[in-house]
C-alpha cells in the first residue's frame, strides 16, 4: 500500500510552476462613542485627523449612521495614529479594542 500511495503522490505533484498570489488589502478603523451611563452613544460630526502610513495625514468624519472612520485598501501589517480630534474642548478617553 505504501508503494501505491507514493505512486499516486508522485502523479499529482505540480510541475514546479508557481502563481503570485495577490496580497490581501486591509484597514484601519477607530470607532468612537460616548458611554453615558452604561449606553453608548454614537458621536456624531467628529473630525478624526490620523496619519497611516499608505494614505499620509488623512482624515475621517463620524456620522450618525456609524460611529466608525475606516481607512479602506492598505497594506497588510501597518499601523495607524490618531493625531487629534476636532473637539478640541472635550476630553476624551482611549479604550482599545482589537478583534
Amino acid at each position: 500500500m505504501e508503494e501505491s500511495t507514493k505512486q499516486g503522490a508522485a502523479k499529482s505533484k505540480v510541475n514546479g510552476t508557481s502563481q503570485d498570489c495577490p496580497l490581501k488589502k486591509s484597514w484601519f478603523s477607530v470607532t468612537i462613542v460616548h458611554d453615558h451611563e452604561g449606553t453608548e452613544k454614537v458621536v456624531e460630526g467628529l473630525t478624526v485627523n490620523c496619519h497611516v502610513p499608505d494614505l499620509g495625514p488623512t482624515a475621517g468624519v463620524t456620522s450618525s449612521g456609524s460611529p466608525h472612520v475606516r481607512f479602506d485598501d492598505l497594506d497588510p501589517g501597518g499601523t495607524g495614529d490618531v493625531l487629534s480630534t476636532s473637539h478640541s474642548d472635550e476630553v476624551w478617553e482611549v479604550v482599545t479594542d482589537i478583534s
